[in-house]
């Protein structure tokens, strides 16, 4: 699969290699947070990447200029109806260029192609830019879903109507 959006190039991590592309990514990102609090069980989470954000139930997509990775952002499931947006990253180089609406629009997009209902995620404190973002994605604050570390923005946006097919 493939997506192509303002000069940028998605795909699927789908090979080792994609796989350790997106653990490389996922490490920038961890740095940029830097509070242990939003990472724990991380290096567990790297290692299991493509079972966590793989199919059938999720993604991991990476975007690509040129020859360059310049983002990622994964989904995963959190329960029949509701996915979860994880870690859209965009390399400092890349920035300013709507690399990270157009890897959350795509997630979005697999998230209504797997049946989902509603995307969920959570924002680190420190990220907070990327609120106007998701409210322009018609993201909604909502309070915590799940055990988020102090100071998260949690938001959710409804993908597809109606109860996901069986």
């Amino acid at each position: 699969m493939g997506y192509a959006f303002k000069m940028a190039r998605i795909t699927t991590a789908t090979t080792a290699d994609d796989l350790d592309l997106a653990r490389e990514l996922w490490r920038e990102y961890a740095r940029v947070v830097d509070e242990p609090a939003w990472f724990p069980g991380f290096e567990s989470e790297l290692a299991e990447l493509g079972k966590m954000y793989g199919p059938p139930d999720g993604t991991f997509l990476l975007a690509w200029e040129g020859s360059e990775l310049a983002a990622c952002g994964s989904l995963r499931r959190l329960d029949a109806d509701t996915a979860e947006l994880r870690r859209v990253y965009v390399r400092p180089k890349f920035r300013g260029r709507g690399l990270a609406r157009t890897i959350s629009m795509a997630l979005m997009g697999e998230a209504r192609a797997l049946g989902y209902s509603l995307v969920r995620l959570d924002i680190p404190p420190k990220l907070a830019e990327g609120l106007k973002l998701y409210q322009s994605l018609s993201f909604r604050q909502i309070p915590p879903y799940a055990a988020q570390p102090p100071g998260a923005i949690c938001m959710e946006a409804r993908v597809r109507s109606g109860p996901r097919p069986k």
